[in-house]
């Protein structure tokens, strides 16, 4: 800074001297996913996380104990169902998963230190649609799950490497979106994929048992692939341990 009594052409007074726009503002510092990963994980790094996230076999559970019919169990209720047991389990968490639609609330009951998960998927494990193709909450996007407190994303996804050539690319592409979203908003991306049989065998049935471990080991090759922007996988057990002879479970 030159004194005023001796300064050469071009260099400005400090007393007159302008702020450029936006000088002597706070910066807000950007929340990093590594951050964000280490607000849903304990200390030693573990993800200990409480999923409340279901929907409708969360309504057909509720049903089923008090003894009523389906459409009597009211959005009302879930939330308050949600809202108990995140309330009561969630100072043994790092982290709870929810869902925007009934969750919100929850989130709010939450313990001090719990991260906060939430799911982007409109279906959960009852998915209805041809292929099982995969379909977002509409009136969501990543950054609007953020803008609600989110410190990761949680999609649920039908896959298995048998199923139609043509819904297995669409529901890579749609894996692709996500994962850029969750890039734009430095949000964790966790892709849960559950395999399935095109052909309808029973999930729990011995038939289904021998394809089932192809099917998870091929989903996770697929969507650990960079492309897809995953930072964690949430995988099912790879075998059915009913037909695992020596189990506790063998049948």
């Amino acid at each position: 800074m030159c004194p005023e009594q001796r300064r050469p052409p071009g260099c400005k007074s400090a007393t007159r001297g302008t702020l450029a726009p936006g000088a002597g503002r706070a910066k807000v510092r950007a929340v990093s996913k590594r951050e964000r990963l280490e607000r849903l994980s304990t200390p030693r790094g573990v993800i200990a996380a409480l999923a409340v996230d279901q929907r409708r076999s969360l309504r057909r559970m509720i049903a089923d104990a008090a003894g009523a019919p389906l459409e009597q169990i009211s959005g009302q209720r879930l939330a308050a169902f949600k809202s108990a047991v995140t309330a009561t389990l969630t100072p043994r968490a790092s982290a709870v998963l929810l869902d925007p639609e009934y969750g919100l609330d929850a989130a709010r009951r939450r313990a001090p230190g719990c991260g906060l998960l939430l799911a982007y998927e409109m279906d959960g494990y009852e998915n209805p649609r041809p292929h099982r193709m995969l379909a977002l909450l509409p009136r969501e996007s990543v950054r609007r799950l953020k803008d609600r407190g989110a410190d990761g994303i949680k999609i649920l996804l039908s896959y298995t490497p048998h199923g139609d050539p043509a819904a297995n690319d669409e529901k890579k592409a749609l894996i692709e979106r996500i994962g850029n979203e969750c890039a734009a908003q430095a949000l964790p991306f966790f892709l849960e994929p559950v395999g399935y049989d095109p052909g309808g065998l029973d999930p729990h049935g011995v038939e289904y048992a021998r394809r089932k471990t192809e099917i998870v080991l091929r989903s996770m090759e697929e969507f650990a692939r960079p492309e897809y922007g995953v930072d964690a996988l949430k995988v099912e057990f790879p075998v059915n341990a009913a037909f695992v002879e020596g189990d506790s479970f063998h049948r």
